[in-house]
């Protein structure tokens, strides 16, 4: 049932999304990026481990550069094992040097010696495709990013969306992890504990 609930809601958020004009989206995005480079919980983190947008996301390039002039560390995921949804951060420090993966995603070329391990002073930005206001997420239905948050201690885990992937209710189960925080473009939403 609870899968099912997600894909619904997958398919109405991800046409939500995409039905964003591309100007919105940028703008908004923008807006994004200013609340959560301002956000006490980027100021104080160690290290920032941040997706390279796709498609319809809000966009984080900025973020990334920002994060590299300011000296913090910063990895972006890299697939290590599709069949165990494993996935791993590697170190990058510029966005030049990244590759285009089987999803379109740009990231990191693979160095086991630029793995960085998630600590906790480590602030991580999660992709989804909707949230809710208690920080439950909808991905993209892979479950690397539930898997990884449940195995790492961190500072705070960030979903970074646009105010129409905001759903009222998302079901979720013991393998869901939810966000310590929620940046839209209005402002950042923290979760209450």
């Amino acid at each position: 049932m609870t899968e099912t609930l997600k894909r619904a809601l997958r398919r109405e958020y991800l046409s939500l999304r995409n039905a964003l004009p591309a100007d919105e989206r940028n703008e908004k995005s923008a807006a994004i990026a200013e609340f959560f480079l301002s956000s006490d919980e980027y100021i104080k983190c160690g290290s920032l481990f941040i997706y390279m947008n796709m498609g319809s996301e809000a966009a984080t390039l900025s973020i990334i550069k920002k994060a590299l002039g300011d000296g913090k560390p910063v990895a972006l995921p890299f697939i290590l094992n599709k069949s165990d949804r494993e996935m791993v951060f590697i170190k990058i420090s510029s966005v030049e040097n990244l590759i285009t993966n089987d999803f379109g995603v740009a990231e990191p070329v693979y160095d086991d010696k630029k793995i960085l391990q998630c600590g906790p002073d480590t602030l991580i930005a999660a992709p989804g495709v909707a949230f809710s206001a208690d920080g439950s997420r909808v991905g993209y239905g892979g479950g690397y990013y539930d898997r990884y948050l449940m195995r790492n201690k961190y500072l705070c885990a960030a979903g970074l969306c646009f105010t129409a992937q905001l759903a009222a209710y998302i079901p979720a189960d013991s393998s869901d992890v939810k966000m310590d925080m929620l940046v839209t473009e209005k402002g950042i939403d923290r979760r209450k504990n």
